[in-house]
């Protein structure tokens, strides 16, 4: 047998080695181990919804949410559907409130890279002041004609110690979407004239606010008004409310048309209805009519 020579031997040991070090990724350094993909974002959901809060004119309210989801999370507050500048924390607190403000409704927008989510409306309440008078919400108006017992009134709005005046929301609805989207709402207040030191309730009026087939979304009571329903009661406090009482409806397809036709105007901004020579025939079987000047703050 020949002897292997020193050439042969070592291309016969390195050959194999070789091509192990190729098989094995090379004599280089070895790539890091990739790092775990992460974990998708969560969608924020509430857990505790904004609840509706009551307090007397001349104060603040506060507003809170509770809302789980992959940090971080934003927040915004809107009130009737229009964003709260600054108001981008879980609470918010709002400025000094009159009586005008009773009835707005609260929500916040809560969301992160994943999505965002709409709490349910939380509505404020606002009382007139305690210990007397009505934040403000009154006004004068001039009740004319035979049957009215008013030459002239103050008509006052949720009068403190009167509960049964309340402010009745209903709304907004809405249905369709987009151009096509309609909304609707009304807002029932009622004034009342007081007389004597005892203050003993005398007069009724009651104004139903209407606002129908609007093309705002997020249409607030009292806001975009195109329909109204007045009566008035003269003498509450005949037995069993037999004495004569007073209506007018005015709105779209109705018996009265058009407010401003009618002598009627509100401002939703000043919060005020103002009647001008505006006439309300008897209702419930009896004769008669009375005629209506004078301004109403809500």
């Amino acid at each position: 047998m020949r002897n292997l020579s020193a050439r042969a031997v070592q291309r016969t040991l390195c050959l194999p080695l070789m091509a192990a070090i190729v098989a094995c990724g090379g004599g280089g350094e070895s790539e890091p181990a990739a790092s775990p993909a992460p974990a998708p974002a969560v969608a924020p959901q509430i857990t505790a919804q904004p609840s509706g809060v009551s307090v007397a004119a001349g104060q603040t309210a506060s507003f809170s949410v509770l809302a789980s989801g992959s940090p971080p999370l934003a927040y915004q507050w809107r009130r009737g559907g229009i964003d709260i500048p600054g108001a981008t924390s879980a609470t918010y607190t709002t400025p000094t409130l009159t009586v005008g403000d009773d009835g707005a409704l609260f929500t916040v927008v809560v969301g992160n890279a994943a999505g965002s989510v709409t709490s349910a409306a939380a509505t404020l309440r606002v009382t007139a002041t305690a210990g007397g008078g009505s934040g403000g919400s009154a006004g004068t108006l001039t009740v004319g004609g035979a049957e009215a017992t008013s030459s002239g009134g103050t008509f006052v709005a949720q009068p403190a110690g009167h509960p049964g005046f309340p402010v009745v929301d209903a709304g907004p609805t809405c249905t369709g979407s987009g151009m096509a989207l309609v909304c609707a709402s009304t807002r029932i207040l009622t004034w009342g004239e007081f007389r004597g030191s005892a203050g003993t309730l005398t007069e009724l009026i009651g104004v139903t606010l209407m606002s129908n087939t609007s093309t705002s979304p997020g249409l607030q009571p009292g806001e975009g008004v195109n329909g109204l329903v007045v009566t008035y009661d003269p003498d509450v406090t005949s037995a069993g409310g037999s004495g004569p009482w007073y209506s007018l409806i005015c709105g779209p397809a109705l018996p009265c048309a058009s407010l401003a036709a009618s002598g009627i105007s509100v401002d939703p901004v000043a919060r005020t209805v103002t009647f001008t020579n505006v006439t309300l025939g008897a209702a419930g079987g009896f004769s008669g009519s009375v005629v209506l000047n004078g301004t109403l703050a809500y």
